[in-house]
């Protein structure tokens, strides 16, 4: 594919648009998805807590917790690389498109100059910017949370036979999100169907819907008017 040619200067302000517009939306759904899987991991943590506090709970129940907590975690640290990856697929063609449109504003990164007092090195190690990427600390984030529900898991291995259903379940559930949750890659092939809708020129709904009620009004009127008659007027 050639880049330049596929996106030529007739498409790259309408290009470059769409890619910043994308990338925005990218980043306002990573942060959504973080909140999504941090309710539920803390809910999770809450319940796992609260049972192992409990001397007369059953402790198939925490392993069952710590199982559904490893999950969640999984997950969540799935979601931030696949979040990364369409993140930076967007930030790639903002790079490649700006040039043109807006100069080099996306790819020219502003710095501090280096300190050269105590002082001002002092306050720039506590106080100043850092070069720390914020989604990859939420993947060692997640991975860290990933690693701490293994260990707890272990440890609340029950002798209970419930154990070995449930790790089945979990093992499933942790293959199927590692290699059944990536996007598709290759071309595929897709079917379109058309659906075809007419309009009912006479007799449609509304005749449907009104006659049962004309009659009933008709009948009420005739038996007000006759009250001996019967309900065959």
């Amino acid at each position: 594919m050639e880049y330049d040619v596929e996106f030529g200067a007739n498409r790259r302000k309408a290009a470059l648009e769409r890619a910043l517009d994308n990338r925005k939306f990218e980043i306002e759904m990573y942060w959504k998805r973080a909140a999504y899987f941090w309710v539920f991991i803390a809910a999770t943590f809450a319940g796992y807590a609260a049972l192992e506090g409990n001397p007369y709970s059953y402790g198939f129940l925490s392993y069952l917790l710590t199982c559904l907590g490893l999950v969640l975690s999984f997950g969540w640290l799935l979601a931030n690389r696949g979040s990364k990856q369409w993140q930076e697929n967007w930030e790639k063609h903002v790079e490649l498109l700006e040039d043109d449109e807006i100069g080099p504003l996306f790819k020219t990164t502003m710095h501090r100059p280096r300190p050269e007092k105590f002082a001002e090195w002092w306050d720039n190690a506590l106080t100043g910017p850092s070069r720390h990427s914020v989604s990859k600390i939420n993947q060692l984030l997640s991975l860290y949370m990933t690693l701490m529900w293994l260990v707890l898991a272990f440890k609340a291995w029950p002798a209970s036979s419930w154990k070995w259903p449930i790790s089945a379940i979990t093992v499933f559930a942790l293959l199927e999100l590692l290699f059944g949750a990536r996007t598709y890659g290759e071309p595929r092939e897709q079917l379109a169907c058309l659906r075809e809708a007419k309009v009912q020129e006479k007799g449609g709904c509304q005749g449907w819907l009104l006659a049962p009620l004309k009659t009933w009004i008709c009948k009420r009127l005739c038996k007000e008017e006759n009250p001996e008659i019967n309900d065959n007027c």
